[in-house]
This record gives structure tokens, C-alpha cells and sequence, in this order.
């Protein structure tokens, strides 16, 4: 009966495997390694948990600060004004500081008015109110009001005649570039001819041109062969 069932096809005989301490090592390391598996997949779904819960959080809107800050006090409390912020301090102040102050840098400053030295000699004229029978000023000064008539004697540096000589009144201003306005230019007609010394008599100056610092000049060509300043107050 034994050797019947020893020759049956499809079986196979041997020894018998035992089972030991491999087989038990072999099952601890199914178990570790499924352990870190697991603890694994269970770290990486709580820190994708808390990244969703950080990148959903919106900031509060702005509005919310103004509207703190805008809403009125209860009914009988005291009213505080909220001191402005740092950003629009520096902004807003040079722009009011610039509109309230006047700038004075492009006004003319008034010329200082000073009263002339009275001269005499060749190359100058000397004013005064009256004059001799030498044409010589006998009352020499520099200041006249706006209603004094004058007179003057100019002395040239050299003997000059009528057709060469013009005569130019100046007066002191600071809006021309030269500083000076040309207020009127005459041509001179002598009584004599080839004379040095011209005696000549004007209506108070002041009355059509108002007061200032006026200037006399008896100019041939280009050179001045006498000049002299008064002052009209």
C-alpha cells in the first residue's frame, strides 16, 4: 500500500522543512518596514493639511483699519483727532511750507540813492540855482526838491562846437541792464563857437520825471567831455 501511493504521478517528496528563528526575523521586517510606510503617508497628510490651513488665511482688508479709525465717538465723549502717519507727513509739508512763503529772489532790490559830491574843473558839471556873469555857479550843490528849477555849468576837457556836442540826461534804474534810462538827448547850440565852459538853465526836472538820481553827460562821438550827478527828492 505504501509503494502504491510512493509511484501516484504529480508528487513529489522530500524532507520536511522546519520552521525557525529565519522565518520569525523575515515576518519582523514585513512588519517594520510596513510601520514606516504607514507613519510616513501619516506625516506627509499632516503637514499637507497644515500647509492648506496657512495659504488659506487672508489678511484682514484694509478697509477694516480706516473704518476703526473714521468711526465716531459715543455722544458726550471727548473728540480726538488721529495724529498723521509718517508717510504723509514728509510729502504735504514742503508743498504747504512753498505756497505759504513768498520767494523774494527774483525781485529787484531798490537802488540806495546817495546825494552826489559837488565838482568843479574841466571834465564836470556843477549844479546850483544861480550863476555869475563868468557863467560860474555861485550856489554849487547836488540835492534839489521836485519843484526847484537848477542850472549848471559844464566845463569841458577841450574846446568843442555846437555841431559836435550832444547833450544826455540819465536817471538811475535798477529794471534797465545798464541801470540807467535815457531820458531825453538834446544837440547843444551855443551862443559861441569853439568854447570850453556851457552855462545852461532847466525847468524843475522833477516835475516830468519824478524824483531820483539823474546824470549830465556832454558826449562828442563816443567820449564824454563832461559829466555830473545830482539827486531830486
Amino acid at each position: 500500500m505504501a509503494n502504491r501511493d510512493r509511484n501516484r504521478p504529480g508528487l513529489v517528496y522530500g524532507p520536511v522543512r522546519p520552521s525557525g528563528p529565519r522565518d520569525r526575523g523575515r515576518i519582523v521586517g514585513n512588519l517594520l518596514g510596513f510601520l514606516i510606510v504607514v507613519v510616513t503617508i501619516a506625516v506627509l497628510g499632516i503637514a499637507i493639511y497644515f500647509f492648506g490651513q496657512s495659504s488659506g488665511v487672508e489678511p484682514a482688508p484694509p478697509t477694516a483699519i480706516a473704518t476703526a479709525v473714521l468711526t465716531p465717538p459715543p455722544e458726550g465723549s471727548p473728540v480726538t483727532q488721529p495724529s498723521p502717519t509718517p508717510v504723509a507727513g514728509p510729502s504735504a509739508s514742503p508743498t504747504l511750507s512753498a505756497s505759504a512763503e513768498p520767494t523774494t529772489a527774483t525781485i529787484t532790490p531798490a537802488p540806495t540813492l546817495f546825494i552826489p559830491p559837488v565838482v568843479t574843473g574841466p571834465g564836470f558839471i556843477t549844479f546850483g540855482t544861480n550863476v555869475d556873469t563868468q557863467l560860474q555857479v555861485t550856489d554849487p550843490k547836488t540835492k534839489f526838491a521836485i519843484d526847484e528849477p537848477m542850472v549848471w555849468s559844464a566845463y569841458l576837457t577841450e574846446a568843442a562846437n555846437s555841431a559836435d556836442l550832444k547833450i544826455r540826461i540819465l536817471k538811475l534804474d535798477a529794471n534797465q541792464p545798464s541801470g540807467e534810462r535815457l531820458v531825453r538827448e538834446d544837440l547843444v547850440q551855443p551862443d559861441v563857437q569853439g568854447v570850453q565852459i556851457f552855462f545852461r538853465r532847466l525847468r524843475p526836472i522833477g516835475a516830468s520825471d519824478g524824483a531820483g538820481l539823474f546824470t549830465i553827460e556832454y558826449v562828442r562821438g563816443e567820449d564824454i567831455l563832461s559829466t555830473g550827478s545830482f539827486l531830486v527828492q
